[in-house]
């Protein structure tokens, strides 16, 4: 079974695109469905493209690339200025980024026209193309699926046809989300050591007035059968893979995944979800993961795994001064700190910088050698630092917690062309004052 897949793997999965009657499983899912969801319209996020379209018919494309909306010919009357607009996804399990706005709003075709998405792995991460579906929102707010949608694997699209302009939005109707990303990435990156949660929710569309409203999602307690890292069954935890343990109070849907305290070789992990679905077959949900080593400092290609963290404010809480040092023994060390202007004691976020007068970077090694980011480039003349600081600071106090990354290369201290090499990861976890 291979690894890295974009989301999912199916076995005898049948007819999977076919609404399933109520009753219809021989495995229903306890809780039944939910209420019917109500949510806001999407706010725009891109420009509008438009374009004129007559009875001859034509074709528009989403600024994003995403959508290819196509009218065929004989479906207007009179040339139309058409519209399409990215907005944001409210739909219930909507796919991220992956709603539109169509107008003439109302606009209604005599002949159908097809609306194409092309997604790629992140657009599906968790779940299965043939599990996506479209559909609009009325003026109540309530979702209602538009009819079946059809999947091309080849040329990854996902293709449905629709009547009349309104507002579009491709939701899944089943997913693995995690509590890190949500469901918006391939690959979940978690830190050694690190908890995520992971749960697959499902959505059962309500069937009402010849219609089938999206609901509010479920926990899929009802299908799920079983749970496993690689092909390993859970909760076995492996030192080399992490584990993967329901706390109390979860149901069959709930796990969480601790990391291993070192990445594993390969850095390759699959948690799966096995679901029942009854008649039309079993499931396995997927969600890849990599783990990062903390606390990791390699300076011109040399390990230093002993190397330990800090993290303090400095200049009235305005300066964020990190530090991987080792100590090698009571005269010798190597490390690396990094002072950033800007960064507030008061702000959480995740921060990422390049070279600036606002980044300063300082790397030494056991032999005496120095490096340093404010030393400029004699052929150039520019800051001698190029690579990249990406800083995530969350919580307040004693929940303080900073992680960073450091990767890219110093000029010697003295300004030469010589340099070195650095790749640090840090994370500090308690009061940082």
């Amino acid at each position: 079974m291979k690894r890295f897949c974009y989301g999912m793997l199916v076995l005898l999965l049948v007819n999977s695109c076919k609404k399933e009657k109520n009753g219809d499983s021989q495995n229903p899912p306890s809780g039944g469905s939910g209420s019917i969801a109500i949510t806001a319209a999407g706010a725009p996020i891109a420009n509008a493209v438009q374009v004129k379209i007559g009875p001859a018919g034509g074709t528009i494309h989403s600024s994003d690339g995403k959508i290819s909306f196509s009218i065929p010919a004989g479906a207007l009357d009179n040339e139309q200025n058409i519209s399409l607009q990215a907005i944001e996804n409210k739909a219930p399990m909507g796919m991220k980024n992956k709603a539109y706005r169509f107008q003439p709003h109302g606009l209604v075709f005599k002949k159908p026209a097809k609306l194409i998405l092309h997604y790629d792995e992140n657009d599906i991460a968790g779940s299965l193309p043939q599990l996506v579906n479209l559909a609009t929102q009325n003026a109540k707010g309530q979702w209602t699926r538009v009819g079946n949608s059809t999947v091309d694997e080849t040329s990854r699209t996902i293709s449905a046809s629709i009547h009349h302009f309104s507002d579009y939005a491709f939701y899944e109707s089943f997913t693995m989300k995690d509590s890190k990303t949500g469901s918006d990435t391939s690959v979940i990156k978690v830190r050694s050591g690190e908890t995520i949660k992971l749960n697959v929710v499902f959505i059962e569309e309500v069937a009402m007035n010849d219609s089938l409203f999206l609901p509010i999602p479920m926990p899929a307690s009802g299908y799920v059968r079983e749970w496993s890292l690689n092909g390993h069954a859970s909760p076995h935890p492996d030192l080399n893979l992490g584990g993967l343990t329901g706390q109390q109070g979860y149901t069959n849907a709930e796990r969480d995944y601790v990391a291993p305290l070192k990445a594993p070789n390969p850095n390759s992990i699959a948690a799966s979800a096995k679901l029942d679905l009854g008649r039309k077959g079993i499931l396995f949900l997927i969600r890849n993961i990599q783990v990062i080593d903390i606390n990791k400092l390699t300076l011109n290609g040399k390990n230093y795994d002993k190397a330990q963290p800090s993290a303090m404010f400095l200049n009235n809480g305005t300066w964020l001064n990190l530090g991987l040092v080792e100590t090698i023994n009571a005269t010798k060390s190597a490390g690396v700190t990094v002072t950033i202007e800007g960064i507030a004691s008061a702000d959480p976020g995740i921060y990422s910088f390049s070279a600036s007068e606002k980044v300063n970077i300082l790397a030494h090694d056991e032999f005496g050698n120095h490096w340093s980011s404010k030393k400029r480039n004699p052929l150039t003349g520019q800051i001698s630092y190029s690579g990249n600081v990406e800083v995530y600071v969350s919580g307040n106090g004693s929940a303080r917690q900073v992680f960073a990354r450091i990767t890219g290369s110093l000029f010697g201290s003295d300004g030469t062309v010589e340099g070195t090499s650095i790749n640090a990861v840090l994370d500090v976890s308690g009061p940082v004052f």
